[in-house]
């Protein structure tokens, strides 16, 4: 997707577009948005050709001459990058294109807050309607892999009952969960997020 002066938006700015609740800018489920945001980067470089995968599918090697090094695909790698700082980092992306405004708040007066609202809505529903699109399968699929591998890592962290909420989306959200499960990065992302949650609430 583009934006004005024809730049194409980084997979994680526009999963963070679909994460944000539109008219406060407040982030719902910060730490599924935050692993969902590392697995992002990793795919976006995965998409761009900056790294492949190798054959245990458990590792990235990067293909830049003078890159050489793996990149382990752990929940632990995914959970050093799932920081707060991330979603700060995209989200003021974000207000340097236009699509958001980046508006600073204390929380109780004290806890300082920085929100996102969205003032280019329309660029939402097209992330959104790509998503759509490609999870159909068939040639928007094709067309479109950055859709499908969003679709996908929407599905691994829980927030695609955000984004495709309701019993009217129950079959795409089928649909967007059985391209997680193919997925090496969302099936990571996956994990990552349900071991961090099992650990918040002292399961682990």
């Amino acid at each position: 997707m583009t934006v004005p002066g024809d730049e194409h938006l980084a997979l994680a700015e526009e999963l963070l577009l679909l994460a944000l609740v539109p008219a406060s800018g407040r982030v719902s489920s910060g730490l599924r948005v935050r692993y969902a945001l590392a697995a992002a980067e990793l795919m976006e470089q995965e998409l761009t050709g900056a790294v492949r995968p190798e054959a245990d599918g458990k590792r990235f090697t990067a293909t830049a001459p003078s890159g050489t090094a793996q990149r382990p695909l752990t929940r632990g790698w995914l959970g050093r990058h799932a920081r707060r700082s991330l979603i700060t980092r995209y989200g003021d992306r974000l207000a340097e294109r236009g699509a958001v405004r980046r508006q600073h708040r204390r929380l109780a007066g004290v806890l300082p807050a920085t929100r996102y609202p969205l003032l280019r809505r329309d660029l939402a529903a097209e992330v959104r309607s790509r998503v759509e699109g490609a999870a159909q399968g068939g040639a928007d699929a094709a067309a479109d892999p950055r859709a499908a591998r969003l679709g996908a890592l929407l599905a691994a962290v829980g927030l695609d009952r955000r984004v495709f909420p309701g019993p009217a989306h129950r079959g795409l959200r089928r649909r967007l969960a059985e391209r997680a499960a193919a997925d090496r990065v969302a099936r990571q992302a996956h994990r990552a997020v349900r071991a961090a949650r099992a650990a918040a609430h002292g399961g682990g």
